[in-house]
């Protein structure tokens, strides 16, 4: 479907995977987006949905956070373009806890 889309020049300014258990899984279905094909040429933003391990204190949030960038990178086959600092911040790459979903498990949103 995501190549369809862009074999047809499909203009598209967000993605959007809700499968908070695999979406991360999917993230290589882009791989090999031809940004060049879309008549604005502009870069979508992805929002990935996903589950991840709670904090327990403030000083984890930082850890959990990157542990969920890298579940995306490794999708991608992109070490470190999401969760180091140059290329979080190159790819705008943010993480925010959407919902608790039990006593360990938050489901978090990674847009980049």
């Amino acid at each position: 479907f995501i190549h369809k889309m862009n074999e047809e020049g499909v203009d598209a300014s967000h993605f959007i995977m809700n499968l908070p258990a695999s979406a991360p899984e999917f993230l290589d279905a882009f791989k090999g987006w031809n940004f060049e094909s879309t008549s604005s040429k502009k870069i979508p933003t992805i929002h990935v949905h996903c589950f991840g391990e709670k904090a327990r204190g403030p000083e984890e949030k930082s850890r959990i956070h990157t542990q969920v960038l890298q579940r995306c990178e490794r999708a991608l086959g992109c070490p470190g373009s999401l969760s180091e600092p140059e290329g979080r911040q190159k790819n705008k790459a943010q993480v925010r806890i959407v919902r608790d979903v039990g006593p360990r498990k938050n489901m978090f949103c990674v847009s980049f």
